[in-house]
């Protein structure tokens, strides 16, 4: 898939047969195994891909803090997972 980042993975929705999520794969440098397979980063949220699901924080959902926390060790590589199981963010969406 040219043009896209460095690291992103295309999830394509297989009954409309159409690329809907670009998402970036998540390896932790803690070199310990993540719950956390990919997330996507917007303005005011974040969405996180584990292995059951979709998740979508915002800020409408749990706050400025908690999102651009996640947000901020998305990017960094390191404790997502095990931000997300000790501070239980709201979410505004799973599927």
């Amino acid at each position: 898939m040219d043009g896209l980042p460095l690291g992103a993975s295309v999830k394509k929705n297989k009954l409309a047969n159409k690329y809907i999520d670009i998402m970036t794969s998540y390896f932790s440098t803690s070199g310990k195994k993540s719950g956390v397979l990919a997330y996507e980063i917007g303005d005011d949220f974040i969405i996180v891909q584990f292995d059951g699901g979709q998740y979508k924080y915002s800020y409408r959902s749990c706050g400025t803090t908690a999102t651009e926390n996640m947000k901020m060790l998305a990017l960094s590589s390191c404790g997502l997972n095990t931000y997300i199981s000790r501070n239980n963010p709201n979410f505004e969406w799973k599927r």
